[in-house]
């Protein structure tokens, strides 16, 4: 007969039996302990893992088989399975817990313990569950370092971006976004995309965009959207927007790119605007305009202005060369011409002939440059009709050349007349002589030829005058250089000139340099223009009057001052004082002798001495 005992006993071995049959053959590490946590089994993969067979296991403390410790601080973790005899409950394991096997090597574990219970409920030993996270581990790495790879793209992107959850929630903004709309990141992410900042992202456009994606799961490009932000103005931004699965294939995100095209549509309406005026110009200019292929020579363009100059339509100019429409005559010369405008970048022609499409003559300006248009090489030629412009050039120059020899002969004139008029004067003084000798004159006589004597002189010095402007301006005149002292000719001319001083009771002070003044120069010249200051003095000013003269050294330079207590020169002549031929009241001035040559600079200037010694 069979002892009860001992049928529960068997039914307890095969209970156990087949227990150990299932823990041993489960993927994940086993060990169990007794009510004091010492090991009472380790099935295969707990054997592998912390290198401890079942015999030396058995018996042993757990702390002492499943050694644990904290990945980052490295200090000893309690083992789950104690607390959970402990406590009675289950227990999971702590994060960044290291196993250290029986051999020293290290492998990150997690685990959970919970209570063992006897049919009556109370605690009969623990049970500890753990696998190797290495692998996990490894495949949260490589999931991190992607996360962090997409976000360093985001971060470095220049252009605003945003990624959403499903629910059109902001996860994450790079900052680009903060710095280009003003927002922090405290105010941004997790809110709605329609709830940002004032609500300025609730645009119906933005609405309409991210349910296409959501709708359909694609992705919509190159959406307009325009909005005045508070901060910083009027945007104009180009939406491109995607959906995108997450890894776990949850809740898919959604990218959403934003562009600032606000600069580049204002450039683009300049270009535009810059567009409508260049072309406005070009058909409007005054000048006719060709643009030309640099490569081809090739005409691409042609304003108005050029197609009325050479009679040719603009459809007709388009693709043709300069020579075939009248310029530089042959293929040849226009392509010299060319080369050397892509040597130089510039050519210019003053008066190039043209010969317009129905065989007329013109003469332009033509001016050609190289630069680029869209990184294609063009000439511009700008050219301007001088025809008109020449034709008034040419009939100036033959004026010119007219005046010219006009200004020629009548030269000529007043030297023949000079020298011709010098002839009579001859006799007459003589004839004057003769008659001062005769004794018994008359008063009748003797006043008649002291009328003639004086009108001699008076006609003996304009004939001088006029020989002195005709050797001057045909350049015959000669100077006879010498070492004088100016204080000499000063005194000479004075004595010249004293009979008319006397005659119109003039008082005359002279002041010469104390030392003297040495010159290289022509000394009859010199004294002629004293005298002739010192006569012009004495005619115009009043009888009685005073004239002073001073001669004195000043630096390099001799300075002759002539003062007088005549007329003077009115305000309006000083500017014409040195033309020749000039005087004041000529009416008056021609009775008083003089042909207003004395101060005309071609008469002083040559008779000037040059320099001292």
């Amino acid at each position: 007969m069979i002892d009860p005992s001992q049928e529960m006993t068997e039914a307890l071995r095969e209970q156990w039996e087949w227990l150990r049959v299932t823990l041993s053959s489960i993927g994940d590490a086993v060990i169990t302990t007794d009510t004091n946590g010492h090991v009472t089994f380790l099935n295969p993969v707990a054997q592998d893992l912390t290198g401890w067979t079942q015999e030396q296991a058995a018996g042993k403390s757990l702390d002492l088989v499943f050694n644990i410790i904290n990945e980052e601080t490295r200090l000893p973790v309690e083992d789950p399975a104690a607390k959970a005899l402990r406590e009675g409950v289950v227990v999971d394991l702590a994060k960044h817990t290291l196993l250290i096997a029986k051999d020293g090597t290290e492998r990150p574990v997690e685990d959970s313990a919970a209570p063992i219970r006897n049919a009556k409920g109370n605690v009969s030993g623990a049970v500890l569950v753990f696998r190797d996270a290495t692998d996990r581990r490894r495949q949260e790495q490589v999931v991190q370092d992607a996360l962090t790879y997409a976000d360093n793209i985001i971060a470095t992107m220049r252009e605003p971006f945003l990624v959403l959850d499903e629910g059109l929630r902001v996860k994450t903004a790079n900052r680009s976004f903060y710095r280009t709309f003003h927002v922090s990141q405290e105010e941004t992410e997790g809110c709605l995309i329609y709830d940002l900042g004032a609500g300025q992202w609730d645009n119906p456009s933005l609405r309409t965009l991210l349910d296409e994606v959501l709708a359909g799961r694609h992705a919509v490009s190159d959406c307009h959207v325009e909005h005045d932000f508070p901060e910083i103005g009027k945007r104009i931004m180009l939406l491109n927007a995607r959906h995108f699965e997450s890894i776990n294939s949850q809740s898919g995100l959604i990218l959403l790119a934003i562009e600032d095209i606000t600069e580049r549509r204002k450039a683009e309406i300049a270009v535009q605007t810059s567009e409508v005026q260049y072309r406005r110009l070009f058909q409007n200019a005054q000048d006719g305009i060709l643009v030309l292929d640099a490569i081809t020579l090739e005409i691409i363009d042609a304003n108005r202005f050029i197609t009325e100059l050479l009679g040719y339509s603009r459809d007709e100019l388009l693709g043709k060369e300069l020579w075939e429409i009248g310029f530089f005559g042959d293929k040849l010369a226009s392509q010299t011409v060319y080369q050397e405008l892509q040597e130089r970048g510039y050519v210019r022609y003053e008066h190039l002939p043209l010969e317009t499409k129905n065989g007329e003559s013109a003469e332009v300006e033509f001016i050609s440059n190289l630069y680029l248009v869209d990184d294609r090489a063009v000439a511009q030629c700008n050219i301007r009709d001088i025809s008109e412009r020449s034709r008034l050039e040419r009939k100036l120059q033959e004026q010119a050349e007219a005046l010219a020899d006009l200004q020629r002969r009548k030269d000529e004139f007043l030297a023949m007349l000079s020298h011709e008029l010098r002839n009579p004067l001859a006799p007459i003084s003589n004839a004057v002589h003769l008659l001062r000798l005769q004794q018994d004159e008359d008063p009748v006589q003797r006043q008649a030829r002291a009328i003639i004597e004086r009108q001699v002189i008076q006609l003996t010095r304009l004939i001088d005058d006029l020989m002195d402007v005709s050797r001057i301006t045909t350049g015959r005149i000669q100077l006879r250089h010498a070492a004088i002292t100016m204080n000499d000719v000063v005194e000479h001319a004075v004595e010249t000139a004293r009979p008319l001083m006397d005659q119109r009771k003039h008082e005359l002070r002279v002041a010469l340099s104390p030392q003297p003044i040495w010159l290289n120069a022509d000394a009859a010249r010199l004294e002629q223009v004293i005298v002739n200051l010192l006569t012009n003095a004495a005619k115009y000013t009043d009888e009685g009057g005073q004239i002073w003269l001073t001669v004195l050294r000043e630096g390099g330079d001799c300075v002759i001052r002539l003062r007088d207590t005549g007329v003077g020169i009115t305000p309006e002549l000083l500017p014409r004082i040195f033309d020749l031929f000039t005087q004041d009241e000529p009416s008056l001035d021609r009775s008083r002798g003089g042909l207003g040559i004395g101060l005309a600079p071609p008469c002083v200037r040559l008779v000037v001495a040059s320099e001292f010694s």
